[in-house]
């Protein structure tokens, strides 16, 4: 699996899984077959990938976002089949 990036406060990066099987998605929302692909979305801030979520990975319907933090720490978990934790 691609290695996670080597970011640094205030950035975070984004994974992405199905929502039904778990199954790991790379960024272009394909399933994660090969590691040559990209795993992980960059983003500058918190603000940035929160807005990504709500304009390209919602309106995908079964596609969850998983946002770390620097230090590994998932800071936001967005789940389509889950409303009431969006």
């Amino acid at each position: 699996m691609t290695a996670f990036p080597n970011i640094t406060e205030p950035q975070v990066a984004i994974m992405h899984s199905d929502a039904k099987t778990g199954d790991v998605l790379c960024s272009k929302f394909l399933p994660f077959t090969d590691s040559d692909q990209q795993l992980y979305v960059v983003f500058e801030s918190l603000d940035a990938a929160l807005k990504y979520i709500q304009k390209e990975v919602r309106p995908l319907r079964n596609v969850e976002a998983i946002v770390y933090n620097h230090k590994k720490d998932v800071v936001y978990y967005f789940n389509p089949l889950e409303p009431s934790r969006n």
